[in-house]
């Protein structure tokens, strides 16, 4: 079976955006990364991380027994949120 793949942009308010930022900024499990290849969680937590150009909040879990990953992430000076969602 293939990978099924979802991605979602929304314009949001500079306000919101600044909200996202900040909620990830200071969650307890926030961590700044070079790349994406730092990632190494299999956890269903949520983890919250700033890359070198975007903030992300990212799940790693399974929803109706497929492993799914789901992500929002935001640049710093954009407004367009983004809603990923991947199925393994």
């Amino acid at each position: 079976m293939p990978e099924r793949y979802q991605d979602t942009k929304l314009l949001i308010s500079k306000k919101d955006r600044n909200k996202i930022i900040y909620d990830i900024k200071n969650s307890k499990n926030f961590k700044k990364l070079k790349n994406e290849k730092e990632i190494i969680n299999n956890s269903e937590e949520i983890l919250n991380f700033k890359y070198p150009d975007f903030y992300s909040k990212e799940i790693l879990k399974k929803i109706d027994n497929y492993p799914t990953k789901i992500l929002i992430f935001i640049n710093d000076n954009s407004d367009t949120l983004n809603y990923q969602r991947i199925e393994d």
